[in-house]
This record gives C-alpha cells, structure tokens and sequence, in this order.
C-alpha cells in the first residue's frame, strides 16, 4: 500500500511510471478502474553495520577454511612423497651403492666403518651444498592475495638448472623433505606404529572402587533383611518376586497395611511431589538424554490422573530422578531424604505394574525400564539386570505387533507448527547461563498445562479424528524409537560390570575380576544385548517440540556422528591382539574425525575456532567462550567429545611410563601392584613365546638377541610420532577439563559427559607422575617430553577434574566409596603441588558449602 509522509503520498508502480495522481488505494481507484494490477514498491532500509561485519566475518572464516583444506591437502602429498616405500626405496639404494664399492667379505668393523665414512661424507656434502646455496643463490617465496604461490629464483638458463637438480639428488637420501614430524615420516617399519601399553592403573582403581560399591550396596541390603521381621503373607499374589534377601525388604513396603508407615513425611507436606519431580526430568535430564516424546509422554500417563503415584511410569520416572545428580531436585526434596523417597516411588511403581505384568504394552516397559535405570543408579546390578531383561524382552513384541510400521511420512509435515520449531535452529543461537530459570518457568508451565488437563478431563469424551489418531500414533512410534537412549544405558552399565567395557583387567585373578552378579548363561538374553548395543539411536525432531528439546536431539545425532567414525578404530586398537595398527588407519579416521566436526557439522553447534588457540590463560579461554554466541551446552558438550575423540586416537602411541616398584606403594589407587609395568613384561613374554614357537631351539638365542635390536630400532623409529602423541594428548586433556568445567559452572549444567571427563583424566593422571622422584623421571625418560611445568600443570588440572566431579556429577548416596577414591587422590595431588585441601562438600552435603 502507499504510504503518506508529510502531506507526501507515494503512489503505486502504474501511477507513477504513467505520472498520474493516485490515490493509494489497495487497489488505487485508477487501477481499479482500468482493470490492472496494483502494486507498490517496498522501501528496503539500509543493513546495518552489525549484520555487515557479521556477513564479512563468515566471508573471511570461510577462506581461511578454504585455505586449511589446501593446507592439508598439500601436507597429504607431502606425505606421500615421503612415504615408507620411499624410504625402503632410498635405504635399499644406498646399500647397493655402498655394496658395490665396498667388498662383499668385509667383516663387521669393516662395514661400521664405511657406514661410518660414508655418513661423514654425506654430512660434509650437505654442509658444503648449504654453504654455496646460502651464498650464491637468492631464492624468495612470494604468497600472493588470489591464493597461489610464487618462487623467484637465480636460475637463468637450463645448465644452471641440471646442476641444483643434480645436487638435490645427491642429497635426497641424507635432506628429509619434511622437517616437522609428520605422520607418515613417523614411521620406517612399513607403515605400522607400534600400540603401547596404556595407563592401566588409574582405570582399574575406579573400576575397582565402583565394585567395592556394588559389594557395599549388596552388604546393607542383606543386613537390612536380616533385621527386618517378616512382611505380612496376605500381599498381593502378583507381585513381582526376585531375590530372596530384597524381597523381604521391598515386599512390606508394598502391602497396604504398612505403606502409610514406610511413606516419608514430604509426601505428605507436599501433595504435587510426583507433579514436580516429572517437571524437573522434562526440564534438565531429559535434555541430555532426550528418550520421550514429552507431549505423548503426558498424554499417556499424566493426562486425567488426579493421583499420579496410581501412574506406574510416573512412580518409576520419579524414582530414578531422585537418583540421576540433578541439582533442580534439591530445591524441593533434600539431599537426606532423597534415598528413602526413591524407594518410595520403586516399590509403587513396583506394585502398580505387578497388577498388569503380563500386558506387554508402553506403560510395562517404560516402567520396568526405569526401575532398571534407578537400580543402574543405585550400583545395584542383579536387580538392574532383572527389570532390563524384563523390558527388552516387552520391546521385542511391541516392536513385532504394536509399533512395527513407521507412520506415514506426510504426517509429519501434517502436524501444526509450534513457534520454536527446528526450522528455526539453525537461524538464531541463544547463550545459556542458567538453568534454574529455565527450571522455573518450565515447571509453571507444566503445571498451567496439568490444571488444564484436569480442567477438561471432566468433559465429555468425543470421537477422535483420523488425523489426531495419526499424530498420536506419530507420537507413540518416536517415543518407542527414543526409548531405545535409555535401553543403551542400562546395557552398558551392566556391560561395564561385567568389564565388557575396555577395562583392563584381564590380568586379574578371576574371582576380583568377574563378579558372580550377572546372568551370563543365557545366550538368547546376551543375544539382545548385542542387538540393543548394535542398533543406532537416531531420532528426529517433530514439529511441536520446542528449540531446545530439537537442539538436544540434533546434538545426540551429531555426537552419533562422532563415535560412528571412531568406533571402528577404537574395535581395531582397543580389542585386537596384534600391537601394529596401520598408520594410513590412523591417518584416515583423524582425517574423517576433523572432516565430521569441521565441515559436516553446522556451525550452529559449533565453537569458534579462537577459542582453542594455543597458549592462552584460562581467563581468556573462559572470556572467550562467554563472548561466542554460539556457546550453550549442546556445542560445548560436542567440542569436548571432539577433542576427547582426538584425544583417545594418539593415546594408545604415546610413550610408556615404566614405575619403580618402590614408587608403587606412594599411591594409594585401590591397586595393589604396577599393573602397568606388569602388563608390559607379560605382553613381552607372548612375544618371546611366540617367537620361540616359531623358530628353532639352536637359533633361539641369537633371534631373541636380534629380536631386543629390533625393538629398540622400532622405539628410536616411532619415538617422533609417541611425542607427538604425547602433545596432542597433552593439549586435548587440558581443553577437555576447561569445557566441561565451563559446563557445570557458567552454564550450569546438572550432567557432564563423564567418559569424555575421564578420558582427560586418564591423561592428566599419568602425566602427572604421582610418587615420582627426579631421579625415577629421569630413569624413565619422563623429561624428554615431560618439563617440570608440565608436570605441575598436569597435577592442577587432575584436582580440577575431581572438582568438576563434585559440582556437575553429584555422587549420590550409593557412590561413598567412589568419592572417597577420588578424596584420596586429591590429597596426593595436593601434597605434590605444595598445596592444602580446599573447603569443599562431602558426598552427603553436594552444595552446602559453595
């Protein structure tokens, strides 16, 4: 339409090429009448200088990735130039030169002589080529604004040429080609690098201290049996029986005679207590692990209850909230009344699902899923691994009958769109720097949306249309899909008991290193396992769910991205038996890995390159990532399990530390031995079995003694590509702790990825060379790559990665052993650092003292 400005009309595009009067009409009363079309030219008003350098940084961040692929793509011919054939090549044309001056006869000394001569002599010849090239040449390399590359040389005519060729050639097997240490000049034995034994003790004292939980858990549970007179007979025949020293202890609290007994007094001070805890999961943990759709999710089983503990699934949700280190919790629930309150809701849950066990539907395995995650918790593994079996085996026949078809894909562009959908992602980024606000309007608004389900639960019920039954069985199908998060966790949890894991404790007597816990003769139930651990986990956002919960999502499908690209490497280095790994392996997944973060994920869910410059303060990486708008705790989660994933790629070749027995009893790692040192000899041995095998008895001695030549040749060989190893190890720990540092405390976050924290800590740990003197450093050859500072460094960082423990893990009731593990750690870190111990909270007292 025309507008009016001081007594000024701006007529329409017909009036005003023709220069006639309008009447800025929609249509004009000109156009109107002749028939015509009307239309008016927009004002565009000039773009601001914001949105113009935003435009030219991302002009200029595109370049420079540009040339970072050019970059690589010439250090990648630079490699091959340089490749193991090269190299055999040159050595084997050396030696024919060598043989064909010198006699086939020559004695040892003899041939140490000429090899000896025959180094000098290269060495002089390229002295005295520098020297001339130096004085008589005035080479420049010019880099020029389109990209290219310019050499400016004193060669004139084409003799001058054949000469620099010539003397190029005469040193090409005494000049490497590549001075920095690159992959593929790393290695000389064939294009294999040598796996090392991997700091094995700080990996067994965790896996240690978690047992020693598990066995504690187990002792209170029979304890409190043989304590407790026998429950009543007259309970519901139903029930769910297990084992004989819980049932005693859970069957009483479900029987209706003393329920009101065994019922915590919050319960009754706060009627909405179930309402609350399944608000608080929807605002906090589900957004780390999203497993529902949450509009379905209270469709199903909060919709038209007016007593949500008659609800199985919200009984079972709110058990393992109470258990799942959320700090939202303790607003409203203690930290000491959380354990009985737990069990609380499990034995309801429990008794409410006992009344329809045999119905294989949603509402079964949600909650017997659940009570497996709350037990999982709880480091409770037999009961855990009961309610799992129970669930995957209600998952196979919904996924047979109920939920075997996908639903049609135009329902999903069908349902209405919700203003913050996931089309708009990827347009806008907001910085997350608290979440308790979140927290808060989150809970009002599902308490708003709980009246006004109750509100129309009393109207009359109607027909629902094919299109609701569509949407509702859309819903129903992505959160069966999504569930699939949850089986996971369980399935690895139980995995991680039974050390399926990569812990290394194969060396361990067998009765401390398989717990008699888990039921491992049923092939068909270890069959499902591998079927749930082998699936993939991918689900989509839908229309209504809300920018958050969409970017949660997005974010595990990206994390999905990452471990699908280093998994088959980490089943070739971690599993196998033979210690050479491929270098073009190696080569192939870190080129992938950087591929998948840098270029496949969207920069939306990624943090500015700026913020991992090298050698900045802490101060200014944290100033930095403040000021990215990009940072929230879905990109902050996917950097650190980038640089975790690099982290993990270098860790098996990085240079191995060999302890002093008298060393060992300085640290106090729930370990009684060098296992590291142990796992070294033991893995030679094989060696030499295998080799004496192989061999016959006469020449045994001889090969073995050439056998120990050949190792040191291969660690002299393989000692460039361990230090950098040793670096990019180094540097990925350190950025690891500073992100999920970041995490818990600007951001507020109530979970951390803990494998990719431990990761970090496995590295810090062994850099940090606890019970270590200087002479024990340098026995070992620690301070060839390991300064002073760095060791000091390493040691700070450890005691931040217990902090970080503390503040966005939150060791539960169960987990004392674990915290004071790592309480003892800390004491020796330091100790070593000269420092004393900060006031911090105990296991019981999460946040009482910050």
């Amino acid at each position: 339409m025309a507008t009016k400005r001081k007594g000024k009309t701006v007529p329409c595009e017909g009036c005003r090429e023709r220069k006639k009067k309008c009447t800025a009409g929609q249509p004009c009363e000109r156009c109107k009448r002749l028939g015509i079309q009307c239309y008016y030219l927009k004002s565009v008003a000039p773009s601001k200088l914001e949105s113009i350098e935003s435009v030219n940084h991302q002009e200029i961040q595109m370049h420079v990735e540009v040339l970072e692929d050019i970059m690589r793509s010439m250090e990648r011919e630079l490699y091959l130039l340089k490749s193991p054939f090269r190299v055999k090549q040159i050595a084997q044309y050396s030696e024919a030169l060598h043989s064909s001056d010198a006699d086939y006869t020559t004695s040892d000394e003899d041939f140490d002589h000429h090899h000896h001569q025959n180094r000098l002599n290269s060495t002089a010849t390229a002295n005295r080529f520098f020297s001339q090239h130096e004085m008589n040449s005035n080479w420049q390399l010019t880099f020029r604004k389109d990209g290219g590359i310019s050499i400016n040389t004193d060669i004139l005519n084409y003799a001058n040429l054949m000469k620099h060729v010539e003397a190029l050639g005469d040193l090409s097997s005494t000049i490497p080609i590549i001075k920095q240490p690159t992959l593929a000049s790393l290695s000389a034995g064939g294009g294999y690098l040598h796996r090392n034994v991997l700091y094995t003790v700080v990996r067994r004292g965790n896996f240690r201290a978690i047992l020693s939980c598990i066995q504690n858990e187990a002792r209170k549970q029979i304890i409190s049996a043989s304590t407790m007179t026998p429950p009543p007979s007259q309970h519901h025949p139903c029930l769910l029986e297990y084992d004989q020293h819980s049932n005693s202890s859970s069957s009483s609290s479900s029987s209706s005679s003393s329920s009101s007994n065994n019922t915590p007094s919050i319960v009754f001070e706060n009627k909405n207590l179930a309402q609350q805890l399944v608000n608080a999961y929807f605002a906090c943990r589900f957004l780390h692990r999203v497993v529902f759709h949450q509009k379905t999710f209270y469709d199903m089983f909060v919709k038209g209850r007016y007593d949500l503990e008659t609800s199985p699934v919200v009984c079972a949700v709110s058990a393992a909230v109470l258990t799942m280190h959320c700090k939202h919790v303790l607003t409203f629930v203690p930290y000491d009344q959380q354990l009985g309150l737990g069990e609380y809701y499990f034995d309801k849950a429990r008794y409410a699902v006992s009344l329809q066990f045999d119905e294989p539907s949603m509402e079964t395995m949600i909650t017997y899923l659940f009570m497996s995650l709350y037990k999982s918790n709880l480091l409770r593994p037999q009961d855990a691994n009961m309610y799992l079996e129970i669930a995957i085996r209600i998952r196979q026949i919904l996924a047979e009958t109920v939920y075997k078809h996908p639903p049609p894909s135009p329902i999903y562009s069908s349902t209405p769109s919700h203003p913050n959908t996931f089309n708009s992602i990827t347009t806008t980024t907001t910085t997350t720097t608290t979440t308790t606000t979140t927290t808060t309007t989150t809970n009002t608004i599902n308490q708003t949306n709980t009246d006004a389900i109750h509100t129309t639960a009393n109207a009359s019920p109607k027909r629902l249309s094919k299109s609701k039954t569509m949407n509702r069985y859309l819903g129903e199908y992505e959160t069966f899909k999504r569930l699939h998060a949850g089986f996971q966790d369980c399935v690895q949890f139980i995995q991680f008991i039974n050390n399926q894991r990569g812990v290394p404790a194969k060396s361990l007597s067998p009765s401390r290193n398989k717990p008699s816990m888990l039921n491992q003769e049923n092939t068909s139930f270890k069959q499902l396992f591998q079927e749930i651990c082998a699936e993939t986990y991918d689900p989509k956002p839908l229309p209504d769910e809300s920018r958050h919960t969409a970017r949660a999502i997005l974010k595990e499908h990206y994390v999905g991205r990452i471990a699908k690209v280093v998994g088959p490497y980490f089943r070739r280095v971690r599993w196998s038996e033979s210690d050479l790994i491929p270098l073009s392996f190696l080569m192939k997944t870190e080129e992938d890995l950087n591929q998948v973060y840098f270029h496949q994920i969207p920069l939306d869910f990624r943090l500015a390159p700026s913020i991992f410059e090298d050698g900045i303060s802490n101060t200014e990486f944290r100033k930095r990532l403040q000021e990215d708008g990009r940072t929230d705790i879905n990109s902050v989660t996917i950097a650190a399990r980038y640089y975790q994933s690099l982290l993990a790629l270098h860790e098996p070749f990085q240079p191995t530390i060999r302890r002093s027995r008298k060393g060992v009893h300085d640290i106090t790692l729930l370990v009684p031995e060098n296992l590291e040192d142990f796992d070294f000899k033991q893995q030679k041995k094989r060696k030499m079995c295998l080799l004496a095998t192989s061999t016959s008895l006469p020449s045994s001695s001889s090969e073995e003694e050439e056998e120990e030549e050949e190792e040191e040749d291969d660690a002299n060989v393989l000692s460039v590509h361990a230090l950098r190893a040793q670096e990019v190890c180094y540097k990925c720990s350190i950025l690891v702790v500073r992100l999920l540092e970041f995490q818990c405390t600007v951001l507020e976050a109530c979970t951390i990825p803990t494998p990719s924290l431990f990761c970090a800590w496995d590295t810090l740990m062994r850099n940090s060379c606890l019970g270590m003197d200087e002479d024990d450093l340098k026995a070992s050859g620690v301070n060839n790559y390991l300064s002073a500072k760095d060791i000091e460094l390493a040691r700070e960082y450890a005691v931040r990665c217990i902090e970080v423990l503390r503040r966005g893990y939150l060791f539960n009731g169960a987990e004392r052993e674990v915290f004071e593990y790592y309480e003892k750690i800390e004491s020796q870190l330091l100790t070593a650092l000269c420092k004393s111990a900060s006031p911090t909270a105990k296991y019981w007292e999460p946040v009482s003292n910050w």
